[in-house]
């Protein structure tokens, strides 16, 4: 509540949750729906920013991430624009909320950090590479046909130590290997 009663105080239109998941509900259909208190306020064209507290913990990082993302689609799926303002941590805190931003830097600040706010499908792409490996792999193969299932043995291709990823595509028999490899080695 204190976090939008800031904004509002510095003319900004605010709406406060309780938690990063309370903007949406599931519907008797058992999709996800926004909250109704939200819904009427998800018209065409309407701009609508998520502005969640900047934290350092990487499962909290997610679950925002991951919030933000659903609840942000559905403001999206009726039309609206939606962007995402992401808060600097200020210096020696480990989570940081608009209102502990705004009394650290002043709202000329704040001004430019939300008029920095990027679009919901760049903060998902954004987010996503910040995921990716960053670690070149050491050998990289490409194959059609990785092994044969009924032999219990690690091809002498594939590296017997050390970080073994596989990617293919769904069905190709990635788990069987594994479990076929796992099986063999006891």
């Amino acid at each position: 509540m204190k976090k939008s009663c800031c904004l509002l105080s510095q003319g900004y239109v605010a709406i406060s949750l309780s938690g990063i998941t309370m903007g949406r509900t599931k519907g008797a259909d058992g999709k996800l729906a926004l909250q109704p208190y939200l819904a009427m306020f998800a018209t065409p064209k309407r701009q609508v920013l998520f502005c969640f507290d900047a934290e350092t913990k990487e499962k909290t990082k997610h679950d925002v991430f991951l919030a933000t993302v659903k609840t942000g689609k559905l403001f999206a799926d009726a039309d609206c624009l939606v962007k995402v303002v992401e808060l600097p941590l200020l210096e020696g805190t480990d989570k940081t909320g608009v209102d502990d931003f705004i009394v650290e830097r002043g709202i000329d600040a704040f001004h430019q950090v939300n008029l920095a706010a990027i679009s919901l499908n760049t903060y998902t792409w954004e987010y996503q590479q910040d995921c990716q490996l960053t670690f070149k792999p050491f050998k990289s193969l490409s194959m059609n046909v990785m092994f044969q299932l009924d032999r219990y043995e690690i091809p002498d291709y594939i590296p017997k130590t050390g970080i073994v990823a596989l990617q293919s595509a769904k069905g190709t028999g990635k788990t069987q290997a594994i479990a076929a490899i796992f099986k063999g080695s006891n």
